[in-house]
């Protein structure tokens, strides 16, 4: 079924069951009794929806474009996602490129990490030389965990739309893992890497509301890059299309990033265990420094340890990056949006 907005024109694609129903305009947010044809919404649409369907109006060609909105009702299964999962990272060249430029990521992470740390960075070293009163060092120290933020996100940006980007049916490489530092988009994904975690950290005061949004708005970022959206705007495009599906989403990530996760906790405690008895036999008052003591006393276990903590995470990349490509098509849908006026 066909409508036009009486208001701006706009014409668009929706389910004959909203024939006699509000609905409100994606573009111009006005409300009108959809007939002959509409945007495929329901009459109970919110203006966080309204705006995730708008978001790519200014980007459109003279003849139409197509957008994405949020899925009504996903249909899959977590044991239906693992399957597609690993028949995903069965083409060698994705799962190599998602190794190889998760460790050149990590790296860049911990460089950005060295660079803004608020107490013993080169960066506030540098402002601490100039002699500045005590509260402008406190807001440089804000300032860089801020800016932080917004660049470990673009540094994640790329490796969140490898999948999406093979998924598409394109080319991936190692240029596809930089792509958050693109001109197109760093400011974008920036904004958005700083927004996304205020909200998640305010969030976990509540403790649920935080983990919702970390999983919810766990699109945004690729959706930036693959459409050209603004900050809310995919956050907000991310956050209703995922909350349709919010369990299902979260246990198939909580499995594939929680299962090496607890694997490595095992693998590191069991050390740390050894270390312990060590400690208490000395009868001494146990401090870091026996512990470290003990540790490179026991240098070969530590090595193995960390090392198999290190292949067991190199291997569940590609599974965990895989989950945004698979995941992109079940939550999102593209529909056709033509401009046009009465």
């Amino acid at each position: 079924m066909k409508i036009v907005c009486p208001h701006c024109g706009i014409s668009g694609k929706t389910a004959d069951s909203l024939a006699g129903r509000e609905v409100a305009c994606p573009k111009c947010g006005e409300k009108f009794t959809a007939s002959d044809a509409g945007i495929e919404m329901n009459h109970q649409q919110s203006i966080g929806e309204a705006a995730a369907a708008a978001a790519a109006d200014k980007n459109r060609e003279e003849g139409g474009e197509d957008i994405l909105v949020p899925v009504e009702s996903p249909d899959f299964t977590i044991s239906g996602i693992f399957r597609e999962i690993w028949q995903f990272v069965g083409d060698r060249r994705f799962a190599l490129v998602c190794r190889v430029g998760t460790l050149l990521m990590g790296g860049v992470m911990v460089a950005i990490a060295w660079l803004t740390d608020s107490e013993s960075g080169p960066l506030i070293q540098l402002v601490k030389g100039l002699g500045l009163p005590a509260i402008v060092l406190i807001v440089c120290g804000y300032l860089l965990t801020i800016i932080s933020m917004g660049l470990s996100s673009n540094a994640q940006a790329g490796l969140s739309y490898l999948s999406v980007r093979q998924r598409l049916g394109k080319k991936v490489g190692i240029k596809t893992c930089f792509r958050g530092f693109d001109a197109r988009h760093f400011t974008s994904i920036f904004i958005t890497g700083i927004l996304k975690t205020l909200l998640i950290m305010l969030g976990l005061l509540l403790v649920f509301p935080g983990i919702y949004l970390s999983i919810a708005y766990m699109f945004a970022l690729p959706l930036i890059i693959d459409r050209g959206l603004q900050p809310w705007q995919a956050m907000e495009l991310s956050r209703l299309a995922v909350t349709r599906a919010w369990f299902r989403v979260f246990g198939i990530y909580i499995i594939l990033t929680g299962l090496p996760a607890l694997i490595s906790f095992l693998l590191f405690s069991q050390l740390l265990t050894g270390v312990w008895q060590q400690v208490g036999q000395s009868g001494k008052a146990v401090n870091i420094n026996d512990i470290v003591g003990i540790l490179l006393m026991n240098s070969s276990s530590l090595l193995i340890c960390l090392l198999l903590i290190f292949v067991l995470w190199l291997f569940m990349f590609p599974y965990i990056w895989a989950i945004y490509g698979v995941l992109y098509d079940k939550l999102f849908i593209t529909q056709r949006m033509h401009n046009g006026r009465r």
